[in-house]
């Protein structure tokens, strides 16, 4: 189990998105993500984990998240 707090903190890049949430998108579409080791991309395997995630409405530094991340959840 991963407990994510404050999941709406990271900040935007210039594209509206956030690359630390897209990549918890990526494990949970893929159960998967790759990794950087001397200039070539590995394929790294993630096995049972659930995730579980928190966050405050947003404002004040909070942001909202993409549609994309939010529907992989379920919102409680």
């Amino acid at each position: 189990m991963a407990f994510l707090d404050d999941f709406n903190m990271p900040s935007l890049d210039q594209f509206g998105s956030q690359p630390c949430l897209e990549i918890i998108k990526q494990y949970m579409e893929r159960g998967s993500w790759y990794r950087l080791k001397k200039d070539k991309y590995y394929l790294s395997n993630v096995f049972d984990v659930d995730i579980l995630a928190s966050m405050a409405t947003p404002g004040g530094g909070r942001n909202q998240i993409s549609g994309r991340i939010l529907s992989k959840f379920n919102v409680i």
